[in-house]
């Protein structure tokens, strides 16, 4: 009886927010969804949160949209289970067509993040445009846009932290600690992360 009442619960809640955001959003299992009534999510597309891969089971994902923030979908994308997505207030988080972010991955957008085309995000990856606590410096910025453009692999443990843009077709080795702008066709792996090869792609 309980496991058929989160079951009415999750579809009426997948039918609401698509009807809402004439957006087709598919609820999947052990999801603690929570929009404020004055978020949006923008584009006549697919997202898909707490898609379920069958190695892991399935583990707790959370969505949280609060008051006056945004989502701007260019086309289908999926939020694999045990993620944790966090729009903040007035934050602006575009998600990009064949794109993905895997298993236990965490985006904290507290301002304004987009990730492109056919990006692949691995496991465990943080994605954070904002240190949350202020530095006491001269002409220190608590938050910067993210830029991660088409056709990029993030490699599993890695961290995006904020002002950087990784360029086309670059891939972030796993572990890496991304700190600095990442150029097209590159590899860039380590802590802060570097260029270890150039002229580089990927499929």
């Amino acid at each position: 009886m309980f496991t058929k009442k989160l079951l009415n619960y999750r579809i009426m809640k997948t039918i609401y927010y698509s009807i809402k955001y004439k957006s087709k959003i598919f609820i999947y299992k052990n999801c603690q969804i929570k929009i404020a009534n004055s978020a949006n999510i923008i584009g006549n597309y697919k997202l898909g949160i707490g898609k379920i891969v069958n190695y892991t089971g399935v583990l707790p994902t959370v969505f949280v949209m609060y008051p006056n923030s945004t989502i701007k979908l260019t086309g289908k994308f999926y939020i694999y289970s045990g993620c944790k997505i966090v729009v903040q207030e007035k934050g602006v988080l575009e998600l990009g067509s064949g794109s993905f972010i895997n298993v236990d991955s965490k985006i904290y957008c507290n301002n304004n993040i987009t990730i492109g085309k056919n990006v692949f995000i691995g496991e465990n990856v943080i994605i954070r445009d904002s240190d949350d606590h202020n530095v006491i410096r001269k002409g220190y910025i608590n938050t910067k846009p993210i830029i991660i453009r088409d056709h990029v692999w993030i490699g599993m443990k890695s961290i995006i932290l904020k002002g950087v843009t990784i360029g086309q077709n670059s891939i972030v080795a796993a572990g890496s600690v991304v700190t600095k702008d990442v150029p097209d066709n590159v590899i860039v792996a380590g802590v802060p992360a570097k260029i270890i090869r150039k002229n580089t792609n990927w499929r």
